[in-house]
């Protein structure tokens, strides 16, 4: 679960889509992974992520703007994850 992974991923919102991205982190043993340009609506982000990894951590900039940019998780057991700074085009953080 030491991987740290990247996707400029759209369609989050599809149950689909979802559960792609759920196998997919699993085959990998992903143990962080920030989502690009997910265009999700910020009432959704919560149920989205609790279906692609439910027992994670996670972070939006949904806050900054009205549909978020990025969605960063991470698994609770393997990184322990401190924003820097947050803007409507990033998330600046450090992983430990």
């Amino acid at each position: 679960m030491d991987k740290i992974l990247c996707w400029n991923v759209r369609g989050m919102n599809s149950p689909n889509k979802q559960e792609d991205i759920k196998i997919f982190l699993q085959q990998q043993q992903a143990g962080m992974v920030g989502f690009l340009e997910t265009k999700a609506q910020a009432q959704n982000i919560a149920q989205v992520m609790g279906k692609i990894c439910p027992s994670w951590n996670w972070i939006h900039n949904a806050n900054a703007t009205d549909r978020g940019r990025v969605i960063v998780s991470w698994h609770l057991r393997h990184y322990n994850f401190n924003i820097v700074h947050m803007t409507n085009q990033l998330i600046h953080a450090e992983a430990i």
